[in-house]
């Protein structure tokens, strides 16, 4: 008895203080943020966040979460590895968690928003950014407070409050442009609610302020995205019709099919059931992925571009939770269904597939312990070669000890091609997809005919080929 009556008095607390049991077991689960920070390499773009917070960078964008990434290294000791420049996006995408619950709690109600907050903290896209050394959990982050904000203005009718929600979500933008998209799919999916006379009448205030708050940031920041997306465009970032299927293919493979038909199955029935706040849900999540979408044609455009949209997805996903009359049994099977899959996920994420990461420093450590003085080393990511190799080496965009050999740039292995000294060549065949056919073809010949394959540092992942080789050609 004093045992039931204990469970009564854990269960009245939390009601009274709106935790739902499901947003205890999401923050538990959301620990795993913290686990090998500093076990899977680098990627490239975390190469280019030390550049860029250490050399500075040009725009505005990027900024904030470049000075926040190198203010935490610094307060960590200073030492530039991949613990401390990792953490602070890892506390960040740790307190996505309650943020994603508290931000949906006024029309998602406690079960739905504790439900979607464990989805969040088990996917594996989220531990991905948020073990990442970018801005994108600081995007997602901002964007949910203003969420928060945005969705209480709505229930209050409030214009005012509405209208700095948005602006907060948009705010984003200086960590990743793309927390802009997010805060204008918000704003045009409130057509689900002005479609409704009855709901027209009642948003009319705060839908003048959104108009007149939206005219005023299309002057003020309208420029300076552009300018974003045109530097963006000159790195080589082509769009176009393989752009726009990378970009399904890439949102398919970490939204994972499962919660992919889950989010179909709760917009549909928001639709069907005239259920206004779901709806509201679908049309920000179809405004946002369509302003993707149409970007991407422009420039190569991929998931991460719709991160900050995750939640929302996740919210949706667990729509059917509280508006069809079901079992209990029925309803933790449905909630099962959702997770386990995602649980199983963040696991072979953890251990067989290391962090998702193409083994970088492990193939730059081999061609190190194995060159002689005088051999070249040509690599793709030339960059996080020195970083690896050069301790303390910052300027990754002008690297001193690796050449590069990527597409920009093939008349580097064309030289190597004629010299007569010894060069070690690392490649990550994946990336040869978006070479030129010509240089492309020329490379796989020489490859092929004057250099022999002497490691493969594989990484087993199903629908990504992040494995890396070595190809070394002796002198003459």
């Amino acid at each position: 008895m004093p045992k039931d009556t204990n469970q009564r008095t854990i269960q009245v607390l939390l009601a009274r203080h709106c935790v739902a049991p499901w947003l205890v077991a999401a923050l538990c689960i959301g620990l795993l943020r913290f686990l090998y920070l500093d076990v899977w390499s680098l990627w490239y773009d975390e190469a280019l966040t030390v550049s860029d917070a250490w050399n500075g960078a040009p725009g505005r964008f990027h900024q904030a979460s470049y000075h926040l990434i190198r203010w935490t290294v610094d307060v960590l000791g200073g030492q530039i590895d991949g613990w401390s420049l990792r953490f602070l996006p890892a506390l960040v995408g740790f307190l996505v968690i309650p943020t994603c619950y508290w931000a949906f709690l006024p029309i998602a109600g406690s079960r739905r928003a504790g439900v979607a907050a464990a989805l969040l903290a088990a996917s594996s896209w989220q531990q991905y950014w948020s073990q990442t050394a970018r801005g994108y959990t600081m995007t997602e982050w901002i964007g949910l407070l203003g969420t928060g904000i945005f969705l209480r203005g709505l229930r209050r009718a409030n214009g005012p409050q509405t209208l700095i929600g948005l602006c907060v979500v948009g705010s984003g933008s200086f960590f990743h442009p793309h927390g802009a998209v997010v805060a204008v799919g918000m704003a045009l999916g409130l057509g689900a609610y002005a479609l409704d006379p009855t709901q027209r009448e009642r948003l009319l205030v705060p839908l003048k302020w959104i108009v007149g708050g939206a005219c005023i940031a299309l002057v003020w920041q309208g420029p300076a995205l552009l300018s974003a997306f045109r530097t963006y465009q000159s790195g080589g970032a082509l769009g176009g019709l393989s752009s726009f299927l990378h970009l399904i293919k890439s949102t398919a493979f970490f939204l994972t099919p499962v919660i992919g038909v889950g989010l179909w199955i709760g917009g549909l029935h928001a639709v069907f059931a005239g259920q206004k706040h779901g709806q509201y849900l679908l049309a920000v999540v179809l405004s946002t992925s369509c302003c993707i979408a149409i970007l991407s044609l422009f420039g190569m455009v991929s998931a991460q571009y719709l991160f900050g949209l995750h939640p929302w997805m996740l919210v949706l996903a667990t729509w059917p939770l509280d508006s069809i009359q079901m079992p209990r049994r029925v309803r933790l099977a449905y909630v099962a269904v959702l997770l386990l899959p995602s649980l199983a996920q963040i696991g072979l994420y953890s251990t067989v597939r290391q962090g998702e990461r193409p083994r970088w420093r492990e193939a730059y450590d081999y061609v190190w312990n194995h060159r002689s003085e005088h051999d070249l080393v040509l690599g793709m990511q030339a960059g996080l070669g020195d970083f690896y190799l050069d301790p303390g080496f910052t300027d990754v965009r002008h690297p001193r000890t690796v050449g590069w050999n990527d597409r920009t740039q093939p008349q580097n292995f064309r030289s190597a091609r004629r010299s007569v000294r010894p060069t070690w060549l690392v490649i990550r065949p994946a990336f040869l997809d978006l070479w030129k056919r010509g240089p492309r073809q020329e490379l796989r010949a020489f490859l092929a005919r004057d250099c022999r394959l002497v490691e493969r540092f594989s990484l087993p992942m199903e629908g990504r080929d992040l494995d890396l080789v070595i190809y070394y050609k002796p002198g003459r």
